[in-house]
């Protein structure tokens, strides 16, 4: 994504959140790539809600939570094709995969914030609460129990 933020239209600012893993790849920040450092845990919707697209072009993850807290602020997601990322999304409706390219990681994040709507996103996010996760491990418990 740090490489991807020049490609993105004039005007668009791109904001790391934490520890900034940047400092190995020697980018610094410019009027397009901002490094806010750590934000507490109680302020991140603040900036979910200030996003227009979130964006998580990771090499690993298992279920990333991070994606389902932006959808559940109406935010469009874009990421890379690991570990349960696709169970989570449903192009276009909470967003798109992307490929590790930078230029196709730029060109789905601009896609993202003119075609997804929020409306989706939140619907996307809705499969996922506590009580539908609680079932899902009961069924699970269950099939291992009679099995």
């Amino acid at each position: 994504m740090l490489r991807a933020a020049p490609l993105l239209p004039e005007g668009w600012v791109l904001l790391i959140i934490g520890e900034p893993a940047a400092s190995a790849t020697g980018i610094k920040e410019t009027d397009k790539i901002r490094f806010l450092g750590p934000v507490p845990h109680d302020e991140i919707v603040d900036y979910y809600n200030l996003a227009d697209v979130f964006c998580l072009p990771s090499w690993t993850e298992c279920f990333p939570l991070t994606i389902l807290e932006a959808l559940a602020c109406g935010k469009p997601v874009v990421a890379t094709d690991v570990g349960d990322i696709r169970k989570i999304l449903e192009p276009p409706l909470g967003g798109y995969i992307c490929g590790f390219d930078q230029r196709d990681i730029a060109k789905k994040v601009v896609e993202a914030e003119k075609s997804v709507d929020g409306r989706d996103c939140r619907r996307v996010a809705s499969k996922y609460t506590w009580a539908e996760t609680v079932q899902k491990e009961e069924k699970v418990w269950e099939e291992i129990y009679r099995g």
